[in-house]
């Protein structure tokens, strides 16, 4: 049993270990779980200097936002113009802010669709591009810092951000702040709970040490943004973007294949690393791994399993 306490369960359940990574970049960091919530997070975080070798534009996304090739680019920007049909369907048109924005390219679409947009982004290089690029009001200090007005927008998002956050619970209190009565607040994060964590462990994809601090499950996410002002409206278990990629680097992680070869392969030049001869067998293994890796999304979608989440909640008036 650790000294380390649950986020999510009033900061009173002991965690307990589950994973020492023995990977690189992850070598040394240990997970820990709730039994009550199925939360966890990583054990120790790590130090600012290693932060901000982690999420430089050297090594997390290049120059402009950009993390793959430009065959990927295209999809991820699909994937995007996609996120913005659901959000209509509870917020036909407002204020929108966008928490972890990247380059700005998800705003600038959704300034031309009608909507007052800006943005978030602790990198000063994307949160520069953001502004310089598109003239959109991106501010690098982070949310709490950024101090945007009460009230001020109708959505929020966070996709694929709250997990990197070391004080999340502060993060979902202050986006009740700055959101409306009534207002949008959507969030994305791996599933703790999924199949594909269950079943690939340690060489789990979406687990991504030490960049992820926080580790949610489905139903502690959502008992974390209802216990901060929120009615949960809708919990997705499928990413066509996000889950099928999961399931299928992860089985080539456990099939004892180079650690996320594949993925590395995908991205641009500025951020892959040299080449290994492991990315061979990882190719020839594709025709069967991908197919496989698309029935098992599809599968444990359709269980509630899903290997990321995307939450919608509405701020209660």
């Amino acid at each position: 049993m650790s000294q380390l306490k649950c986020i999510v369960c009033s900061k009173d359940e002991p965690l307990q270990l589950r994973h020492q990574c023995s990977h690189r970049p992850a070598k040394g960091y240990s997970l820990y779980y709730c039994s009550k919530c199925g939360c966890g997070r990583t054990d120790p975080f790590p130090e600012q200097e290693e932060v901000n070798k982690l999420y430089s534009t050297t090594t997390y996304r290049a120059d402009q936002g950009i993390r793959f090739i430009k065959p990927m680019e295209v999809l991820v920007r699909q994937f995007r113009r996609q996120r913005w049909q659901r959000i209509r369907q509870y917020i036909p048109k407002g204020s929108l802010l966008d928490v972890g924005c990247a380059g700005g390219y998800f705003l600038d679409f959704l300034r031309e669709k009608g909507w007052k947009v800006a943005g978030v982004e602790v990198n000063e290089a994307m949160a520069r591009h953001a502004r310089e690029h598109y003239g959109i009001d991106v501010r690098s200090e982070g949310l709490e810092k950024a101090a945007f007005p009460s009230e001020s927008f109708d959505v929020v998002t966070i996709y694929h951000v709250l997990e990197h956050i070391p004080n999340p619970d502060q993060t979902l209190q202050e986006c009740y702040r700055i959101l409306r009565p009534g207002g949008l607040l959507v969030i994305a994060v791996p599933n703790s709970e999924s199949w594909q964590a269950s079943a690939t462990g340690s060489k789990w994809f979406h687990l991504d040490v030490p960049h992820h601090l926080h580790h949610f499950s489905a139903r502690g996410l959502k008992a974390l943004v209802n216990q901060n002002g929120f009615n949960t409206k809708r919990i997705r278990h499928f990413s066509l973007e996000q889950n099928p990629i999961g399931w299928l680097q992860s089985c080539l992680n456990r099939m004892g294949l180079e650690y996320n070869m594949l993925y590395d392969f995908l991205k641009t030049k500025q951020l892959r690393r040299s080449f290994s001869w492991a990315l061979i067998p990882t190719i020839l293994s594709l025709p069967i791994t991908i197919p496989v890796s698309i029935i098992a999304a599809g599968l444990e979608a359709s269980a509630k399993g899903g290997g990321t989440i995307e939450l919608y909640a509405l701020k209660q008036k």
